[in-house]
């Protein structure tokens, strides 16, 4: 987390740290320029690095690794959408919990639209409003895959409490982030 906010400090970096550790970031323009001269430093390619994080060894039926006549190991990338399997859960609207999720995300949208100061974040805090949005239509359904409304609401309420000036808001929010969790967990 420090070394993401002295990367930050520095203009490599944007993004969100998670309460739970760890973070979604993305790399400016300086940072993916940084990025390459380092790779070029030692000699191999940023693209195939960034490739290798989403590959895993391929392995035989007793776990011993595969590998070809380089003895270098094989790879199968994994596309990371697909790295959790889908966990679909009927949703019971009449419930105590999805109420009290639906109206807290109802009221808790119309209060950050309401915000001059979150607004004048920029396009990224509109687009964290709109992943809000979109995620109180995925639980509207029947039933929802809890991973997709996870991966679309939690990354934009982390955002949201961070830009947050008020406790108020704050506390708002740590409760979405509760309910969502228990809820689809």
């Amino acid at each position: 987390m420090s070394a993401a906010a002295d990367l930050t400090e520095m203009g490599y970096l944007t993004g969100t740290t998670f309460l739970s550790g760890g973070g979604s970031y993305a790399l400016l323009g300086a940072g993916l320029e940084r990025a390459e001269e380092v790779a070029g430093e030692k000699a191999t390619d940023l693209y195939e690095l960034i490739d290798e994080a989403n590959a895993t060894p391929l392995a035989d039926e007793h776990g011993n690794i595969l590998t070809n006549e380089n003895d270098n190991s094989l790879l199968v990338q994994i596309d990371p959408w697909e790295a959790e399997p889908p966990q679909v859960i009927q949703i019971d609207h009449l419930s105590p919990d999805f109420k009290s999720l639906d109206r807290a995300l109802r009221d808790q949208i119309e209060i950050l639209r309401g915000d001059n100061s979150l607004l004048a974040e920029g396009a990224e805090a509109g687009q964290r409003l709109a992943e809000l949005e979109a995620g109180r239509i995925l639980i509207k359904a029947d039933q929802a895959d809890g991973n997709l409304v996870k991966r679309v609401v939690i990354p934009a309420l982390r955002y949201l409490l961070e830009k947050a000036t008020d406790e108020v808001t704050k506390t708002g929010i740590r409760r979405i982030i509760d309910l969502v969790m228990g809820l689809f967990n």
